[in-house]
């Protein structure tokens, strides 16, 4: 009887360290599974950063030609990137007040476009 009990204890002890073990490697992949998806969000905010930064340029150049058709679209479509995506962009650039740079990009097109 003192035999059985023994090696019940040696073969749950066994299968304890086995899933011991098993866990540690699924959270190890859970976490490098999330690190990687932070990375493509990262990436993904990072081009969005780029479009709104090139639409500001074209934006500035509308304005300087005295093209305020297409400055209004240009700063509709830049504000419509920026309140998709504010939460992402808030993380990769937290300085930037994107609501209030919201706000300036509905301006244009009320100032300029009416």
């Amino acid at each position: 009887m003192y035999s059985l009990k023994l090696d019940f204890l040696k073969k749950f002890q066994r299968s304890n360290k086995f899933n011991l073990i098993i866990y540690f490697i699924i959270s190890i992949g859970l976490i490098i599974f999330l690190h990687q998806i932070n990375d493509i969000d990262d990436s993904r905010a990072r081009r969005i950063l780029t479009k709104i930064n090139n639409s500001f340029e074209r934006i500035e150049t509308f304005i300087q030609e005295g093209n305020y058709k297409y400055a209004c679209r240009e700063s509709t479509y830049a504000d419509k990137l920026i309140m998709q995506n504010i939460k992402p962009l808030q993380e990769i650039e937290p300085n930037y007040s994107w609501t209030e740079i919201s706000k300036l990009l509905k301006f244009i097109p009320k100032q300029l476009c009416i």
